[in-house]
């Protein structure tokens, strides 16, 4: 036997080494230690491409699960946006309404802004300059549009312009005197990027912009403090209108193709539109198919329409879809009461078509409340809510009555619906097709005949406007049109409930 450690020879009986004083131990005894060692090593390996094995697994799943998840809630999308009520949403789930120009974090190209500032209505017409500081929670951050007289030129160099104006309208006669002549509740100011051919005092502009707050301008020694708003686009009404050639050119080449003819019609009563409506008139080279021919382009709203060569009722209108990508088109035939709803591609083929039966009174020509978002369209038909899916054109739910209503919008967990009287003017649904909220206006009005809403800050406003009949003369008429603001949190909750105003 051997020294297991310098290798000298041992006598059998010896417990050391002689040599090296090294603790002999037997054969036996040692390869079992030995055994015993290994094995301990191995189970530790063993344990440890156990856990790293475990941890692949776990980060496997999770990886899976978002996978799915992203490709569930973003199909056909690659990218996500902030929607108009702040949260972080995809295209599939922001509905058309709740897109807005001023919103910077739309991830559009310059194109895909174009199309949709053209067909962004959603702007509160503001007819008092007080009532912007009046009402904080209505108009901070929300897009208005504004009629401005220019009384002084604050600012103008060759990237800014600041100028502080009054409320003037067209086709009234426009404000006169100095800036001094009026009250500070009457003024506001402007903030826009310069432009090629400058403003100057009395040019009478239309803004479209975004409501910032109050600031102080000191201008010929005085302080004024008022209201401002940061232009997103204005422009000249003796010059101009909102939306110029160019304008209709890149909308409409983006929509029916580059081969297009667009003439500016000298009677726009021929096309079966009335005489105070600017428009284009949109001619597609290829003329076969009979649904996409020449179409009305108006130059003041986002609007495109069918024309008809005679002075009658346009019943046809033409929407961009939410992904872009798509077309609506709704028909409104009023001699059998029926609405036809068609759904078509970018290359104007039919996916599928709808047809809907009027019973009640309600039936309108002209408009048919309706939201979409890229999968999904809400609209209300003879006083029931339809959710279809957009791409099968099915419904998602069962019809819902909700009686008639002028105006809804898609949020992301439920469908918001104004009607036209003070009964359930304000209702909500969810995307089950359960009434989830009623709520009176309680407004004095006799009839609502528009509404204005908007996500902002997360908050909901919603401005009704509508009529009274009074039982004694004023001095134009009996009718008295008063206007109503209010704001709903995000749960639904009112924050905010004015009495009604007189709109003018």
């Amino acid at each position: 036997m051997f020294c297991n450690k310098c290798g000298n020879e041992i006598k059998e009986g010896e417990l050391f080494c002689p040599k090296c004083g090294n603790k002999i131990e037997e054969e036996g005894t040692q390869n079992k230690n030995t055994e015993q060692e290994h094995r301990k090593k191995t189970n530790k390996k063993l344990t440890i491409i156990l856990i790293v094995i475990i941890v692949l697994c776990v980060i496997a799943c999770v990886a899976l699960g978002v996978f799915l998840l992203s490709n569930k809630d973003n199909k056909n999308e690659s990218i996500l946006q902030i929607g108009a009520n702040g949260q972080v949403v995809s295209t599939k789930t922001l509905s058309f309404s709740n897109m807005k120009s001023g919103n910077k974090n739309l991830k559009l190209d310059d194109t895909q802004y174009d199309v949709l500032r053209y067909f962004d209505n959603n702007y509160i017409y503001v007819y008092k300059s007080e009532d912007l500081q009046r009402y904080p929670k209505v108009y901070q951050d929300a897009q208005v549009k504004i009629d401005c007289v220019i009384k002084k030129v604050i600012k103008s160099t060759n990237d800014e312009f600041i100028c502080m104006g009054v409320i003037g309208y067209e086709g009234f006669d426009s404000p006169e005197g100095e800036l001094e002549s009026y009250e500070e509740s009457e003024l506001f100011v402007i903030k826009s990027k310069q432009l090629d051919e400058r403003y100057i005092k009395d040019d009478e502009i239309i803004v479209y912009g975004i409501y910032t707050g109050v600031e102080e301008f000191e201008v010929n020694g005085k302080t004024y403090t008022v209201p401002v708003i940061n232009s997103i686009y204005s422009y000249d009404i003796a010059k101009e209108r909102r939306f110029n050639l160019d304008d209709i050119t890149k909308v409409a080449k983006y929509i029916f193709g580059n081969d297009i003819k667009i003439t500016e019609p000298a009677d726009t009563q021929a096309y079966g539109y009335s005489a105070a409506d600017p428009m284009y008139i949109v001619t597609l080279d290829n003329q076969t198919n009979a649904n996409f021919k020449e179409f009305a382009m108006l130059r003041e709203i986002g609007y495109i329409g069918y024309t008809s060569k005679d002075f009658v009722p346009i019943n046809k209108h033409l929407f961009i879809s939410a992904d872009f990508q798509h077309f609506i088109v709704t028909t409104h035939e009023e001699s059998t009461k029926k609405l036809y709803m068609d759904y078509y591609d970018k290359d104007f083929n039919k996916i599928w078509g709808r047809e809907f039966d009027y019973k009640s009174s309600d039936f309108d020509i002209y408009s048919t409340p309706m939201d979409y978002t890229a999968s999904q369209l809400s609209v209300v038909i003879d006083n029931d809510l339809y959710l279809i899916d957009l791409t099968t054109g099915e419904n998602v739910i069962e019809p819902v009555l909700v009686g008639n209503k002028i105006a809804i919008s898609m949020l992301s967990d439920r469908i918001l619906l104004i009607g036209n009287d003070n009964k359930d003017a304000i209702m909500m649904v969810d995307y089950k097709g359960n009434v989830i909220k009623k709520m009176n206006a309680d407004t004095t009005m006799d009839s609502i005949y528009s509404a204005d809403m908007q996500i902002v800050n997360n908050r909901i406003v919603i401005i009704l406007s509508g009529s009274k009949e009074l039982d004694y003369y004023t001095e134009y008429s009996n009718t008295e049109y008063l206007k109503k603001y209010i704001v709903l949190d995000s749960e639904g909750n009112v924050e905010l409930s004015t009495k009604d105003t007189n709109e003018y």
